[in-house]
């Protein structure tokens, strides 16, 4: 649909400004217009027409490209030759081809016009045909020439204003940050200048200009603008200003409650002040908009239980482990110990049956927990607490699937696994042997995987053995270990993740997907294995199936550094060079300190590439 709905806008705006340039010719002398009469001329062209024919002609196509109807006017005024050397028919050519889309042909007409006649607003139409097509060092050297030329007051802020983004996306900050300045000069109302100069401050640390800058913007936008209140926050949150951080955030909730991110800031905010009992109302009101953050709920649980919140430590602690159950093996400082003292003295009745479903699910009997389901389910009436039961009764249905892909997934590989397995035991046997003959001790090496093999059922020795085989760098029985991991426990991700590391060091990516693609439906809210088959997916050249595992990467945790990595880089393989610095941007914003040179060497890369 935006394929269809961008071009048209992009039209009519284009269209649109002519009354303006129009009304600015008139008043200052400068002549614009764009449609001039076409004077008879001798010679013939391929299509004879007279030139009262034409001027017929192009006064139909103008009114076909007001109306929106680009189809017609092309057929319209394909009816005069190509090769007519005249500047308006080329001008509205550009129009046609804009509004179908046609941006490169639409920009060859536009620079036709122009190399015809000077015309401050086809040079503004080529402009935005440029910019629409990503192709923004281009774009600004046309704004730029535009900012030298006498154009109408409404265009000069357009102009600016594009220039400015521009610039901002090219890293040129300090021509962006005056540009924006000079916008806010002579038109203080404008809320894309405020939040690109927000932009530039969060980014380079420098807010002292702030104090001005809200002189200004707080007037207009302080009371009804989410993006304004929202944004200055960020600023003052990357600076470490947290009292004036935590204004914003709160401004910024009371204008569109219905946005969880104020909330989550507030949260941090309050957290990193150690003022527990206010983080958790904070995450509470985050919650109730978006549960799908399962560390931050789990350690908001903890943080919970200490101010003896139990019933939101019951809430947290649910919603974390029911996200993520690998959170049950972490260190919960006795919280699940308070829940269940909570919910046997003083829960409702809705409430303890919740926990009896709950308990039966996260201890592994999933036959008791379904059984148990259809009844809690139909007498629950607390909305959080269905949320909850319909979340258990997904997994277990989920779980269902899981076992059956990965029966046909064990039945396929076993084979492989079975004869691996018997020629290791053979060498081991061998070596064994070998090492007594020669009075030698056993390699230790050795010894660990004979170890391992004698404990089949435990999956942990199987697991640590395998890593510490792939870190000696015995690859290949490493991946054996890892599959007699998988073979003891199938529920569990990492394996099949490590797997996928190995296989992708060895350079074999069919290989390595498909393991991660095992390890996501073994864990599919797992952000980190979500983000990494992302990435095998990027490597491998299939920048669809990249972006959208990386945007489910992101749903489970939006500070995932290699999920933002690689949405950037997958944008700009297929050229969407604004949508790649968008992500790069957002990186920055939730990375840790260490990850943000990573990002600000791509946030040049991109910058280059448009060069």
């Amino acid at each position: 649909m935006n394929k269809i709905i961008i071009p048209l806008l992009l039209a009519v705006f284009l269209t649109g400004i002519l009354f303006i340039f129009v009304a600015h010719s008139k008043k200052t002398g400068h002549t614009t217009k764009p449609i001039a009469p076409v004077k008879e001329e001798k010679k013939t062209v391929a299509v004879s027409l007279k030139a009262v024919e034409i001027n017929e002609i192009l006064k139909k196509t103008d009114s076909l490209i007001n109306s929106g109807e680009f189809d017609k006017a092309f057929s319209e005024i394909s009816q005069i030759a190509e090769s007519k050397e005249n500047a308006e028919i080329d001008a509205q050519r550009g129009y046609i081809f804009t509004g179908m889309g046609d941006y490169e042909n639409a920009q060859k007409s536009f620079e036709k016009s122009l190399a015809l006649k000077k015309n401050p607003q086809i040079l503004y139409a080529l402009a935005k045909v440029l910019d629409a097509k990503n192709d923004i060092v281009k774009a600004n050297e046309k704004f730029g020439e535009l900012l030298k030329m006498p154009i109408p007051p409404g265009i000069l802020k357009n102009v600016r204003l594009s220039f400015a983004k521009n610039a901002e996306m090219m890293n040129y900050s300090e021509k962006a940050y005056d540009t924006y300045i000079l916008v806010l000069k002579d038109y203080p109302d404008v809320l894309e200048a405020y939040l690109g100069l927000f932009r530039l401050m969060k980014r380079s640390g420098d807010i002292h200009d702030l104090s001005m800058i809200r002189s200004k913007g707080d007037k207009y936008f302080s009371s009804d603008s989410f993006d304004y209140v929202y944004n200055l926050g960020l600023v003052y949150y990357e600076n470490e200003e947290l009292n004036e951080a935590q204004s914003c955030f709160k401004a910024a909730a009371s204008i569109k409650p219905e946005n969880s991110a104020s909330f989550y800031f507030l949260y941090k905010i309050y957290r990193s002040t150690k003022k527990i009992e206010e983080s958790v109302q904070e995450l509470e009101k985050f919650y109730a908009l978006n549960n799908c953050l399962p560390y931050i709920f789990f350690q908001a649980a903890i943080d919970a239980k200490n101010e003896k919140h139990l019933k939101t430590a019951f809430q947290f602690y649910s919603a974390a482990v029911l996200s993520d159950k690998t959170l049950l093996g972490q260190e919960d400082q006795g919280t699940l110990k308070e829940i269940e003292k909570y919910i046997s003295k003083e829960a409702s009745q809705e409430e303890k049956s919740y926990f009896e479903v709950f308990d039966l699910f996260i201890n592994g009997d999933i036959s008791g927990a379904e059984k148990a389901l259809p009844n809690v389910i139909s007498s629950t009436q607390d909305p959080n607490l269905k949320k909850g039961l319909e979340k258990i009764q997904y997994e277990i249905s989920r779980k269902k699937d899981i076992d059956e892909a990965y029966n046909k997934y064990a039945s396929e590989r076993k084979a492989g696994q079975d004869a691996a397995l018997g020629r290791l035991k053979v060498l081991l046997k061998d070596r064994k042997a070998m090492a007594g003959d020669l009075g030698k001790p056993e390699n230790p090496l050795d010894v660990m995987k004979t170890k391992a093999l004698q404990n089949p059922r435990d999956s942990r020795l199987q697991y640590t053995t395998a890593l510490q085989l792939a870190k000696a760098g015995d690859i290949e029985s490493a991946k054996i270990f890892f599959g007699e991991t998988i073979r003891s426990n199938p529920t569990v991700f990492e394996p099949y993740y490590s797997l996928g590391k190995l296989a992708q060091s060895q350079g074999n990516m069919t290989e390595a997907i498909a393991n991660l693609e095992q390890a996501v439906k073994v864990a599919p809210n797992n952000s980190q294995a979500k983000s990494f088959l992302a990435s095998l997916y990027y490597e491998s050249g299939n920048q669809d199936k990249a972006i959208q595992e990386a945007l489910e990467s992101l749903k489970a945790n939006p500070c995932n550094g290699e999920a933002r990595t690689v949405l950037a880089k997958s944008y700009l393989t297929k050229g969407d060079k604004e949508q790649a610095l968008k992500e790069v941007n957002l990186a920055i914003q939730f990375s840790a300190a260490s990850q943000k040179l990573e990002f600000e060497s791509l946030k040049r890369k991109i910058a280059a590439e448009n060069n």
